[in-house]
């Protein structure tokens, strides 16, 4: 802009002086005229002056016109330098806006990224959830059915020992034996759990001729007497720290049952019929150690 008004003021100048000096020229050539007539020559000075500040005057008038343009022509283009200026700053706003736009995208596609990994994580762990939950269900139908076949089996061994205990009883019962013999008869069996009789009487139900899964003793009968001694063995001796029934029968000496590992028979035991009972007369004495 500033090389534009110094070109202009250079232009004016120069125009100036042209003019000035094509006056100076004017007036010599008007002196060397004088010398042939003064008279003739009178009247064309005059017109000749008056159509030099004509002239003048419309040489200044161009001149402003031109320099009204001039400055037209720079306020145009001190408003295209502004338009320009403005320009650049939308465009710095219009890059500014496009880089956080672009931050922004980004961010979003890391955190969509990210989500999308705990979603397939989260499917993945529902689906090992879905799987386990399945793999249990199969468990528990299979151990109900296992359940219900024990209690069936149960059941079943429960109806068969009840049975054998009655088909015993009703032996015993039609069993006769005969005078004769009473003195000099014996039998061998096992008697099974003993059972407290109130107030504190302990008896034995029965009597089985052969060894049954319930059986603790073996005994020996003459008559109405038996003399009874415990089973011996590891399984004997875990039995008797767990059943309390069976103590009933015992007179213990020694450590105590929970600690004891071996067992030893000291005096059997003897009990009376009476009746369908055999009651115990005497406990059988046994000494526990460690």
């Amino acid at each position: 802009m500033k090389t534009l008004r110094t070109f202009t003021i250079i232009v004016t100048l120069l125009i100036i002086g042209g003019l000035s000096m094509a006056g100076c020229e004017d007036g010599n050539a008007s002196n060397n005229q004088e010398t042939i007539t003064n008279n003739e020559q009178s009247e064309p000075q005059a017109k000749d002056k008056s159509m030099d500040s004509n002239e003048k005057k419309q040489v200044l008038d161009s001149i402003n016109v031109l320099v009204s343009q001039i400055n037209n022509l720079i306020d145009i283009s001190t408003e295209i330098t502004n338009l320009k200026r403005k320009s650049h700053l939308f465009d710095w706003i219009s890059w500014g806006f496009a880089v956080m736009a672009l931050l922004v995208a980004a961010i979003a596609i890391i955190k969509l990224n990210s989500v999308q990994k705990r979603v397939n994580r989260d499917r993945n762990e529902l689906e090992g959830l879905r799987q386990r939950i399945r793999e249990l269900k199969q468990q528990c139908q299979v151990l109900s059915s296992t359940i219900s076949s024990i209690e069936s089996a149960s059941r079943i061994s429960a109806i068969e020992q009840q049975h054998q205990r009655q088909t015993a009883e009703q032996q015993i019962k039609h069993t006769t034996v005969p005078e004769d013999r009473k003195c000099t008869y014996e039998r061998h069996g096992y008697f099974g759990l003993p059972i407290q009789m109130p107030p504190t009487d302990v008896y034995f139900y029965k009597l089985n001729d052969t060894k049954a899964y319930d059986s603790r003793f073996t005994v020996t009968i003459k008559d109405d007497e038996a003399e009874f001694r415990p089973l011996e063995g590891t399984k004997y001796l875990n039995d008797l720290k767990s059943n309390d029934a069976i103590k009933l029968a015992l007179d213990i000496q020694g450590c105590a049952p929970s600690v004891a590992t071996q067992m030893r028979v000291e005096a059997p035991g003897k009990a009376r019929k009476d009746s369908s009972r055999w009651i115990i007369t005497k406990k059988v004495k046994i000494t526990l150690s460690k």
